[in-house]
């Protein structure tokens, strides 16, 4: 890769490739000016909350996006609660197709005896998992027969049962605005990073400053909560897109991000935007369908 000014640190290093909406949730454009050390820091400290939350995870599922790392799909049914609060998982082959529920193994230990919980169908891990623990903890040989007596067999049944999971707004708002700012450079080059706005951009996302307390203009938040805000954009977005606005409204640029028809963010990062607009008239539209690959 060619040596490059980073557009997060401003140092002067070798640069990589930087996919924009990140490449696990399907992007595809990419920029360049991104050295190593912050493509790395910013992908787990910012971009991993968006990707990888559970709801984002249903659509990763759904569509077939696999992680880059491990080949693998998400499994957001990894963790499921049943109605009598036992966690039984479900288990995916590397293609994402269905193999089983079944319940992990569990371990309950006393003063007294050491107990076994395991599924029906994985009766045949008992042999190892017990001679392993006996071996850890120094017992006599003896206490094999006294631990198998005492395993329990968690039989499989008609369930009810919810996934335990939680998606906080705090946690993902700062990848929708690196996807926003990141976007704008790709079109708009380095003019773009001389507004003053792109100072806080990198404080928050370096997190040195809250995006609530920066002073940032934006709006971020699922689709659902505010349609009436965000219905101007309703023929501009979908559950297989990826989208970014760009638009010139009074002077002002105003860039938005829609993912899945389900995360948004609408922030403003410039008081001065006529002079991106010469070209585009006064609004940018990118797409990406992530069933079909089509820009």
């Amino acid at each position: 890769m060619k040596v490059i000014k980073c557009i997060f640190c401003e140092e002067t290093k070798e640069g990589t490739a930087e996919h924009i909406f990140p490449q696990f949730i399907g992007g595809t454009r990419i920029i360049e000016e991104v050295c190593k050390d912050c493509n790395s820091k910013l992908g787990s400290d910012v971009d991993s909350p968006l990707i990888n939350n559970v709801l984002m995870e249903f659509y990763r599922y759904i569509y077939n996006l696999k992680s880059q790392k491990n080949n693998r799909f998400p499994n957001p049914f990894r963790k499921v609660i049943l109605s009598d609060d036992r966690e039984i998982h479900k288990r995916l082959d590397k293609d994402g197709n269905f193999i089983k529920w079944y319940f992990p193994p569990e371990k309950e230990e006393t003063e007294d005896e050491i107990i076994f919980s395991v599924d029906e169908s994985e009766v045949g891990i008992l042999d190892k998992m017990v001679k392993r623990e006996i071996e850890r903890q120094g017992l006599p040989k003896e206490t094999y027969n006294q631990i198998m007596s005492n395993v329990k067999i968690n039989i499989n049944s008609p369930i009810e049962a919810h996934v335990d999971s939680e998606v906080s707004y705090f946690n993902w708002n700062k990848g929708i605005l690196k996807i926003a700012f990141e976007m704008s450079y790709s079109f708009f080059g380095i003019e773009f990073l001389n507004e003053p706005v792109t100072k806080n951009v990198r404080k928050v996302l370096k997190d040195e400053m809250e995006l609530y307390e920066s002073d940032i203009y934006c709006f971020v938040s699922f689709t659902h909560m505010y349609k009436e805000y965000t219905k101007i954009f309703k023929n501009f977005v979908g559950p297989e897109l990826l989208t970014a606005l760009l638009m010139e409204i009074d002077n002002s640029l105003y860039v938005y991000i829609n993912i899945f028809d389900v995360f948004e963010g609408q922030f403003v990062l410039s008081e001065n935007a006529e002079k991106y607009f010469k070209e585009y008239f006064n609004m940018i539209y990118y797409s990406k369908n992530v069933r079909t690959k089509a820009l």
